[in-house]
């Protein structure tokens, strides 16, 4: 019988056994990349812009150095994987990632860039598709089965850029041509610049070459700009970005820098060559189309309200209508735009666009007009308008009053 006040010996607890070299070793493994993002990096190497396949390329390889990291993590608890991560494949690991930085080496052209890129592709998918493109060597890369680490091969989608080159080259074109005022109006005011559009991109970035990509959508609104605000107006907005690529610098490691002193320094360069440029013949006769630019040799003072006050115009001509008619199609007020368009395709015939919305060029949206029609066209249903290119027809449905 244990003593009172004696310790309960608590029950012994057998050792850990020496861990066994034979048995797989649980570790954490990294998170497996998501292949959605390596289709997504192979899908932007369809592209008619080098730049922006280097980019596409290193995307991919940085998604397939996950996924080495990931099978490496994987083999410390797998015995067989690690047998097929061995002998010939260390050699096939080594060479993707030497070409990997030859191809992120910004000091490089970029058509070097490009094949060093692609073989150091190549060599991952050997590297993750586990030995089977070791084992069958004459096998071509477009003919071999994805496997569960290389869901996609780039050969397949470099075979889909080499079909589409010559239209996607031919697109590009186009996009030159249609943003082409833009282009020479910034080229001639900030001759510093380097800059062009490509259809491949939204928005703007920078494409490592010592230029800046406008894309499509970002180049149609500068360009309305232009058109509606002045020069002034693009140059302004656009001057600290055009003039940040000129400050950047490769970092050495496959990277860029901003350098803050030469942005600054390019910003007040660019200003400068700007003022020269408004001196020149070759400058616009208005800077600004809205509001009044200052007069040369006076110095504008400052408003002491809060809101600038307008110039009394011209005043404005009545509209044409007279008091009591009715309402065209029972719903437009005689003499206004939207029922000038009604009365013009109510003889059901197809007419010209730009015919019936002439009158109306003055209007700041005389298509908006048009569309109203349209919509409550239909919302009514009352009558139906088909637009087929530059014709316009209108189907009436229900006789309106007023027709």
């Amino acid at each position: 019988m244990p003593r009172r006040g004696a310790r309960r010996r608590s029950a012994r607890r057998a050792p850990p056994p020496p861990p066994n070299l034979g048995q797989n070793i649980k570790v954490q493994l990294p998170p497996k990349p998501d292949k959605k993002v390596l289709k997504a990096s192979l899908e932007a190497v369809v592209s008619a812009s080098l730049e922006i396949r280097v980019q596409a390329l290193m995307s991919v390889v940085s998604w397939y150095d996950e996924m080495s990291h990931y099978l490496i993590e994987k083999s410390r608890m797998d015995a067989d994987l690690a047998k097929k991560l061995s002998g010939d494949l260390i050699e096939v690991y080594m060479k993707a990632n030497k070409l990997r930085n030859q191809g992120v080496d910004t000091g490089c052209d970029f058509p070097e860039r490009e094949s060093f890129l692609r073989k150091a592709v190549d060599f991952f998918e050997r590297y993750c598709s586990l030995g089977v493109d070791v084992e069958n060597k004459d096998k071509k890369p477009q003919d071999q089965k994805p496997t569960p680490y290389v869901p996609y091969r780039l050969a397949d989608y470099w075979k889909r850029y080499l079909d589409k080159k010559d239209a996607l080259e031919a697109a590009e074109k186009r996009v030159q041509e249609k943003y082409q005022y833009l282009i020479d109006s910034m080229s001639k005011a900030l001759p510093r610049a380097k800059f062009y559009v490509s259809q491949e991109i939204s928005g703007r970035r920078f494409d490592g070459k010592g230029s800046l990509m406008y894309g499509k959508d970002y180049a149609q609104n500068l360009q309305l700009m232009l058109k509606r605000e002045g020069l002034l107006k693009v140059v302004s907005s656009e001057i600290s970005e055009l003039a940040k690529v000129n400050a950047v610098a490769p970092n050495g490691q496959g990277g860029f820098f901003v350098d803050p002193k030469k942005w600054v320094e390019g910003i007040e360069a660019m200003f400068k060559d700007f003022a020269h440029f408004c001196l020149t013949a070759e400058s616009v006769p208005k800077l600004v189309k809205r509001g009044q630019a200052p007069v040369a040799g006076f110095q504008a003072q400052p408003q002491t309200a809060s809101k600038v006050q307008k110039q009394p115009g011209a005043p404005r001509p009545p509209r044409a209508r007279a008091t009591g008619e009715p309402k065209v199609a029972g719903r437009y007020e005689a003499g206004s735009a939207v029922a000038m368009i009604w009365q013009a395709l109510s003889d059901e015939k197809e007419h010209s666009k730009k015919m019936v919305l002439a009158p109306f060029s003055h209007l700041n949206n005389p298509e908006g007009r048009l569309a109203r029609l349209i919509r409550e066209g239909k919302m009514f249903g009352e009558w139906t308008i088909k637009v087929n290119g530059d014709t316009v027809k209108m189907t009436i449905l229900k006789q309106a009053v007023g027709a």
